[in-house]
């Protein structure tokens, strides 16, 4: 997915994906928030019939249920390359092309079957 790329098709589809974090008081707070949406995520794509879930459409840009998992989980390796190169100070932000990158996962992805792309 192209960063700030525009969706088409219905006008339900045209808003953002996401949704505005609310402000959390404590870190207690943001982890049961984190543990709740992780839930939500794993519930919605296990309950997908199983021959379904590598069926490009669930998204506007024409993604699978199983593209969708294996985007978060590239993104989740990368972030932590990035966190652990923070921590010894050899992290530079020019290193990360957002969309090369996105290029990247779904290409070594696509053809990974989906109980792999979900360990």
């Amino acid at each position: 997915m192209r960063r700030n790329a525009p969706l088409h098709g219905s006008p339900s589809l045209r808003r953002r994906h996401t949704v505005r974090v609310p402000d959390f008081n404590t870190k207690r707070d943001l982890l049961a928030e984190e543990d709740r949406e992780w839930t939500e995520l794993h519930q919605l794509v296990d309950s997908l019939p199983k021959d379904e879930v590598g069926t490009p459409g669930y998204f506007a840009e024409g993604w699978s249920a199983k593209d969708l998992v294996a985007h978060i989980g590239s993104w989740l390796a990368a972030s932590g390359v990035a966190l652990e190169r923070m921590h010894v100070g050899t992290y530079r932000a020019e290193d990360f092309d957002v969309d090369s990158m996105n290029q990247r996962f779904y290409k070594a992805m696509k053809d990974v079957p989906f109980v792999t792309v979900r360990a």
